[in-house]
C-alpha cells in the first residue's frame, strides 16, 4: 500500500496547453470542453461542474463504449506515465472525471469522503494554479462497512466539530497546474475552499489495485 506520491507529471505544460485550448480556445477549432452541472456531489452544499472522461463499468448506449469524452486519451497517457515512472502496480482504472468547483463561503473544505468501495488509488492532476488544498485525512473508511452501506462513503461537514474535534490532517497538497497527487484511496480527503472568483479544476482518477 503506498501512502503517498506527490510530483509532477512528465511534461507539466501539456496541462497548460490543455486549458488554453480546450477552456479557453486560443486555437482556433480547439473543442471545448462539455461541463455537465452536478447539484449533488458529496452533498447539495458542495456543487460542482464535471466532465466524465472514463467510467469503467458504464457503457453508453448510443456507442457502447466505456467513454466518449474526446479527451480521455490525453489523460488516460498522463496516469498512466505517471504509474510506470513511478512503479506502481495495479489492475485498472476505474473512473476518471474532471471537475471544476468555486467558492462556497462559510466551508473551508468539502465534505471529507472516499470514492470507491474497492482497493484503489485516487489520483488527482491539478489542472491550474489557484487557492484551495486537498485534504487527505488520517481517518481511513472500512470497506466491508461501505458495501453495507453508501453513506459511509462521506463524513458530512456539518457532523464534525472542525473547531474542537477536527479530524486530523494527515498530509495536505497545494495546487500547482502539472501536479499530481496519488494515494490510498481508503483515506477520506477534501477539496479545500478556493477564493472567490475563482474556479479549482482537477482530473480525478480512481485506479483498483
Amino acid at each position: 500500500m503506498i501512502e503517498k506520491i506527490e510530483k509532477f507529471i512528465r511534461n507539466p505544460k501539456a496541462v497548460d496547453d490543455f486549458m488554453d485550448n480546450c477552456f479557453y480556445q486560443k486555437q482556433e477549432g480547439a473543442p471545448r470542453v462539455k461541463w455537465v452541472w452536478d447539484h449533488h456531489t458529496t452533498s447539495s452544499i458542495f456543487p460542482q461542474f464535471s466532465h466524465s472522461l472514463y467510467m469503467k463499468y458504464h457503457k453508453r448506449p448510443t456507442t457502447g463504449l466505456f467513454s466518449d469524452s474526446p479527451y480521455w486519451k490525453f489523460f488516460k497517457r498522463l496516469i498512466k506515465d505517471f504509474l510506470n515512472d513511478n512503479g506502481i502496480e495495479h489492475k485498472s482504472i476505474i473512473r476518471a472525471s474532471i471537475n471544476c468547483t468555486y467558492h462556497i463561503p462559510n466551508y473551508h473544505c468539502g465534505d471529507p469522503h472516499v470514492d470507491s468501495p474497492q482497493n484503489h488509488y485516487t489520483a488527482i492532476l491539478y489542472l491550474n494554479n489557484v487557492v484551495g488544498n486537498t485534504y487527505i485525512f488520517d481517518k481511513n473508511a472500512q470497506y466491508k462497512n461501505l458495501e453495507e452501506d453508501s453513506s459511509k462513503f462521506i463524513i458530512p461537514y456539518e457532523n464534525v466539530d472542525w473547531e474542537n474535534d477536527p479530524i486530523p490532517v494527515k498530509h495536505e497538497v497545494n495546487p500547482e497546474a502539472g501536479k499530481m497527487v496519488l494515494f490510498d484511496g481508503s483515506h477520506y480527503h477534501a477539496a479545500g475552499a478556493t477564493s472567490p472568483g475563482d474556479l479549482r479544476v482537477i482530473c480525478v482518477y480512481n485506479i483498483a489495485y
